[in-house]
């Protein structure tokens, strides 16, 4: 029973261990580069939800004087 368990570990383990190594370098590398872009979108989020907040009030304050891109929209009842 041990002579099955040997023979079985030296079919699974791996015949150059250099594969391996450079096969997570690659991973890695790849995994570091898509981290770097989730960083430039998080900053770019962050960016645009300051830019929103500053727009914000701005758009309230036409929107309850019933202005819209500069004209008054007054109804005339009868």
């Amino acid at each position: 029973m041990i002579h099955e368990v040997a023979s079985e570990r030296k079919i699974t383990e791996p015949k150059c261990r250099c594969s391996l190594v450079s096969e997570r370098h690659r991973i890695v590398a790849e995994l570091d580069a898509l981290q770097a872009e989730v960083d430039a979108l998080k900053r770019l989020q962050a960016e645009i939800a300051a830019e929103l907040d500053t727009l914000l009030p701005a758009l309230l304050d036409r929107a309850f004087k019933g202005t819209s891109q500069g004209r008054r929209t007054t109804r005339k009842y009868s």
